[in-house]
């Protein structure tokens, strides 16, 4: 049997370090100077920020802009807030390249529209480096490193090999495919390696966690235990389990319910959604009128409002037909 890695810390002791690819604030010059910064709405932030708050620790990730790291002191927030600076070339191949032009459609089970480019692999590779770089600088000996998402699936085991006792945690916030469709992406083998460095892989439900442990088995020849979750690789042992993230989906129900309806205003249905071909935008507004019929709601109280950064203009659903040209992928 292959002896587990030596951690210094149990998860769930000492400070958080946790990298993201983007800082989840937008940043604005003060003009007395310095930087002011506003939450971006989002599950990520949502979830992560009252974790920070309490246990303490520093944040990573890119600001979107070029900052002086001095002026990210986050002390209002209970933690710090540490930039990880991209160019413009970094962008093109790391983010909207592997990231999101290969990555994010594969994972969606969506591989016709997977497109990266050849140097696309590269950039990705050399921003993982400088991530994992940066986190070594930040983290001390009794900290839980907690890395997010496919952007970053390379740094558990970049910083495995910088200090392998660290106590490492990965979380994929996006499906995991099954082994057919992740074997299309040519370094499959790279990125199931980078993530299994981890101590512990999170994921959001149990047939992504399935999917993960089908391919180390297959793809590594890892050993898997899959009623535990338990992946024994290179001398290391790693638990697979899912752990839901979203919406406190009672408390939303309750304020719905418990909300004054207004006199003749009738019911109103909301949606609020990034616009990404993931999430069947198009096919929701052509359903509209049948909803509206099955429910016996005219069509004309019916309203949506779309917006891929802020507000953006309603319009009535029943006066619109769907758009025919594709939405655009992920902006995170």
């Amino acid at each position: 049997m292959a002896k587990e890695r030596p951690t210094r810390t149990r998860i769930g002791d000492g400070s958080l370090v946790v990298a993201t690819n983007r800082l989840p604030f937008t940043f604005r010059k003060r003009r007395r100077g310095g930087l002011e910064h506003t939450h971006l709405p989002g599950g990520l932030g949502s979830v992560l920020h009252p974790v920070l708050r309490k246990r303490g620790g520093v944040w990573l990730g890119s600001p979107g802009r070029p900052v002086d790291p001095g002026v990210l002191h986050g002390s209002e927030l209970g933690y710090r807030l540490a930039p990880v600076c991209m160019s413009a070339n970094d962008r093109r191949h790391y983010e909207s390249g592997l990231s999101n032009g290969a990555l994010w459609p594969l994972f969606h089970l969506l591989p016709s529209r997977v497109s990266f480019g050849p140097r696309d692999w590269e950039v990705y590779r050399a921003v993982n480096e400088r991530f994992a770089e940066a986190i070594l600088g930040e983290a001390g000996d009794g900290s839980t490193i907690w890395v997010h998402d496919y952007h970053l699936m390379l740094v558990p085991e970049i910083v495995r090999e910088g200090r392998p006792a660290q106590c490492c945690v990965f979380f994929l916030h996006v499906p995991f495919p099954p082994y057919d469709v992740f074997t299309l992406m040519p370094h499959h083998e790279d990125l199931l390696r980078g993530i299994l460095a981890s101590d512990l892989v999170g994921l959001q439900v149990e047939p992504y966690v399935h999917n993960l442990l089908d391919c180390a088995a297959r793809c590594l020849g890892a050993n898997v235990d899959a009623p535990t979750g338990r992946v024994t690789l290179d001398g290391g042992v790693t638990r697979v389990g899912a752990f839901p993230v979203g919406i406190d989906q009672a408390d939303f129900e309750g304020k719905a319910f418990a909300a004054e309806p207004r006199p003749g205003a009738g019911r109103l249905i909301v949606s609020a959604d990034q616009l990404d071909y993931t999430n069947g935008i198009p096919q929701r507004i052509a359903a509209t009128p049948t909803t509206s019929r099955s429910r016996r709601t005219p069509s004309s109280r019916l309203w949506r409002c779309r917006s891929p950064s802020g507000p953006g203009a309603c319009a009535p659903c029943a006066r619109e037909r769907p758009p025919t040209t594709s939405t655009p992928g992920p902006t995170r």
